[in-house]
């Protein structure tokens, strides 16, 4: 990966050119370690406006997603996942595509894909089977929110170069998040998958 892939993804998404690099505080590991499935991210993001206005956003992941931490995090594990779970996220990782601003997000211990269909209508993805067992997962969820003020934060939602990789990074609290769905892609519709 090259810095102009990071580049290309960020015209693909924002749909304008990137007016700077910056240089991330945060290091993204090597390997990291699963603490459940993601359900939701909420961003903020000036994509799509030329005059900079930030607009929230909320993806629902649509496929398996698993959200993972470095090892340091692991007291935030969700019940199922042991130290041999670990992911490797190779070795180009450092050149990451801004996205947006961290609001925040929700994961469950519990693979949501079966409860997912394929359907997506607009920008909202609907749940198959019965209620009661989507209020089970969410439910079972755990919420992470950021702070979404983007003339304040430090949270940032960024992706890996292909797009397979979402990553929410706290530089204020030193955290990370790697949201990991093979079927991802950013495009200038926004995340998808």
């Amino acid at each position: 990966m090259s810095v102009e892939s990071a580049r290309e993804i960020y015209r693909r998404f924002h749909l304008k050119e990137p007016d700077r690099l910056v240089e991330l505080h945060s290091y993204i590991p090597r390997f990291v370690y699963p603490i459940g499935f993601g359900i939701q991210l909420s961003y903020r993001s000036n994509k799509w406006n030329k005059n900079d206005k930030y607009i929230d956003y909320i993806h629902h992941w649509e496929h398996e997603t698993l959200v993972c931490v470095p090892r340091s995090e692991k007291d935030l594990r969700i019940n199922g996942f042991v130290d041999t779970d670990k992911v490797d996220i190779g070795k180009n990782r450092e050149e990451v595509t801004f996205l947006g601003y961290a609001i925040d997000f929700s994961i469950s211990p519990v693979n949501i894909t079966s409860e997912v269909s394929e359907t997506n209508s607009g920008d909202s993805v609907e749940f198959s089977g019965e209620r009661n067992s989507l209020s089970r997962l969410m439910s079972g969820s755990t919420l992470f929110p950021f702070n979404p003020d983007p003339i304040d934060s430090s949270d940032y939602v960024v992706s890996s170069p292909n797009g397979h990789i979402v990553y929410v990074i706290s530089e204020d609290e030193r955290a990370l998040f790697a949201f990991i769905n093979k079927k991802c892609v950013v495009t200038g519709h926004g995340i998808e998958g």
